[in-house]
């Protein structure tokens, strides 16, 4: 049986994340854990854990030849920016 709440340490090792950047997820309320009452320590929930995975799963899009090159000249015909008239020296 698998523990259902997890470190810091290692909810970073079970997403593949820096401590650093797991913190970063915490405060941006991305993740959330659980605080036991005169404690500072955070534990993280496994289902947390893996409800987040679920939500930030990206999929790969394979083009066909013709749509990816429509793409690279939709990205082409982009107009350059405007400069104003100062002068720099």
């Amino acid at each position: 049986m698998r523990p259902q709440l997890l470190t810091l340490k290692d909810a970073a090792i079970y997403l593949g994340l820096t401590d650093w950047a797991l913190r970063e997820r915490v405060w941006q309320g991305s993740i959330p854990f659980v605080r036991f009452s005169g404690s500072r320590k955070q534990y993280f929930h496994i289902k947390d854990l893996d409800s987040f995975i679920e939500e930030n799963k990206a999929r790969y899009v394979q083009y066909s030849f013709n749509e990816k090159k429509s793409l690279e000249r939709a990205e082409i015909s982009v107009e350059p920016l405007k400069t104003s008239s100062a002068t720099y020296l």
